[in-house]
Formats: structure tokens, C-alpha cells, sequence
């Protein structure tokens, strides 16, 4: 089926999300458009701002609003004197996730 050119550039703009492929992107499209166009301006907003305004921090790189993320401007986390390198911002989440670290990162970026 052929689609509005506008809805065809939505659907492809999901599908920059990781597994999200064409029928995916086109349910999330539907159900935007159907159900919940609310959400979905709350969504767009959302997503602008979060692209405007988060960025890396200036010491670690992971992500921040800051200029330096609130772990790498923590005295407690800078006295313990541990550094963990990890590849990605994720990487810091599922470590911070369990609790179990108490120094700082530094995010390889790749």
C-alpha cells in the first residue's frame, strides 16, 4: 500500500530506533496517529528537547545537561579513587543500575 509522503517520512524516521523495522515503525506510526496524538506531541517535544539539551560531560562523556554530569561532580565518587572505562553512556546505566560502583567513568564513545 502506498502511503502520504508525510506518513511514508514518519514511518522512516522511526525506523532509526534499533529494532524497528517497517512493520513496527508503521504500527507506531498508526497508533500515534490514531490513538494517541497527544502522547505523541508530547513525544516530539520531548524528543527535540532531549536533542537540543542533553550532550556529553566534559570530564567522563557520558550524557548530561550539564557541562559536568552529577557523578563526575560528586567529591564521594572522586575520594574513592576508581575509574571505570566502558564503551558507551548505556554501559554507565547498567552499572550505576546495580548499585555495586562508587568511583567515576570514562565512556569510550564506540
Amino acid at each position: 500500500m502506498k502511503f502520504s509522503p508525510l506518513l511514508d517520512d514518519m514511518m522512516k524516521a522511526l525506523q532509526v530506533l534499533p529494532g524497528v523495522g517497517p512493520k513496527s515503525a508503521q504500527r507506531m506510526a498508526f497508533t500515534l496517529l490514531e490513538r494517541e496524538r497527544s502522547g505523541g506531541l508530547r513525544l516530539a517535544q520531548l524528543l527535540t528537547r532531549a536533542l537540543t539539551e542533553i550532550g556529553h560531560c566534559s570530564q567522563c562523556r557520558t550524557f548530561t545537561e550539564q557541562e559536568r554530569c552529577e557523578i563526575c561532580q560528586s567529591p564521594k565518587r572522586a575520594e574513592s579513587g576508581l575509574l571505570c572505562v566502558v564503551e558507551s553512556p548505556a554501559d554507565v546505566a547498567a552499572i550505576e543500575h546495580t548499585g555495586q560502583f562508587s568511583g567515576r567513568y570514562f565512556v569510550l564513545m564506540g
